[in-house]
């Protein structure tokens, strides 16, 4: 039983809709998901190749996120809570996860999390998670690998970009730059 209250960790592979990023598809969803009684908390975290971005791949990707039972009722079980979220990402997204577990559950927010033994992240004690879009952890703190890894996987684009500019500029330099000026006696 997971009781009303109940924060739950998340994890699952879904499929990217088409012609949208793994952020947007999230951030569609997300709402039918608070509307299914399942309140998210904090940022979560999305984990997308490069190569799952690109248009019209029908690339995947991995989510990460905690979660707070508030439909009055709880779920009889963890499979019923699954089947409520895939039901949800189905129908907002038109695919249903690929994978999904809820590896942690933690009775109140004043209770360790618990393994339910299935696989997923590491819960307190071990490495902890990133929060997308931050340079901290779950716990707040904030993390050199966290803040790289989110640079880098979600903020590639503007990596990219900064990167192709300054290119751009030295290669301008070069051809462009200062010129010898020839005096002929």
């Amino acid at each position: 039983m997971i009781p009303n209250g109940a924060i739950v960790t998340y994890t699952g592979t879904w499929i990217r809709e088409t012609l949208k990023s793994a952020d947007s598809t999230f951030n569609d969803v997300a709402p039918s998901i608070t509307e299914a009684g399942i309140a998210l908390r904090g940022a979560p975290t999305i984990d997308a190749s490069i190569f799952s971005s690109l248009p019209l791949s029908g690339g995947h990707f991995q989510v990460t996120f905690q979660a707070q039972v508030e439909n009055g009722l709880g779920f009889d079980s963890v499979e019923s809570l699954l089947a409520a979220i895939s039901n949800v990402v189905k129908q907002v997204s038109g695919n249903p996860p690929l994978t999904q577990s809820l590896p942690y559950v933690q009775v109140d927010k004043n209770s360790p999390p618990m393994s339910t033994g299935e696989p997923g992240p590491s819960a307190a004690g071990g490495t902890p998670q990133c929060l997308a879009g931050s340079s901290s952890d779950t716990s707040g703190s904030f993390n050199i690998s966290c803040w790289w890894s989110n640079l880098t996987s979600k903020g590639l684009s503007t990596v990219g970009l900064l990167a192709l500019v300054i290119v751009a500029g030295i290669g301008i330099f070069i051809f462009y730059g200062p010129q010898r000026v020839r005096l002929e006696t």
